[in-house]
């Protein structure tokens, strides 16, 4: 008979300990997981910005905005990425700091 003994410690800090035997236990820390946490509490884009715009949908690596048909995306000058709009066009951007994209 195969037993399974399974300790959670995902998410624990380095000391954390299995208290009945003394051992410390493994620090299953993502250190992804920490870096979007802190770009999310101060505001920043932890991921991919999808903003639908009419008919339109349109997907970046940083945050979009829009006004009208135009979409605002709020890059780090010099950047270079790329926008999908629409599921099919892709547009290769060297930001300037503020990009903007007409959708007509």
């Amino acid at each position: 008979m195969l037993s399974l003994i399974v300790v959670a410690s995902v998410g624990c800090l380095p000391d954390g300990f299995k208290l009945t035997t003394q051992e410390r236990l493994p620090a299953d820390i993502n250190p992804g997981a920490l870096v979007n946490l802190r770009r999310r509490l101060t505001g920043q884009l932890d991921g991919l910005d999808v903003k639908r715009i009419g008919s339109h949908r349109v997907v970046a690596p940083f945050p979009i905005s829009v006004t009208e048909n135009t979409v605002h995306i709020r890059a780090r000058r010099g950047a270079e990425y790329q926008v999908l709009i629409d599921g099919e066009r892709i547009m290769d951007i060297h930001s300037q700091g503020l990009d903007t994209i007409s959708l007509q």
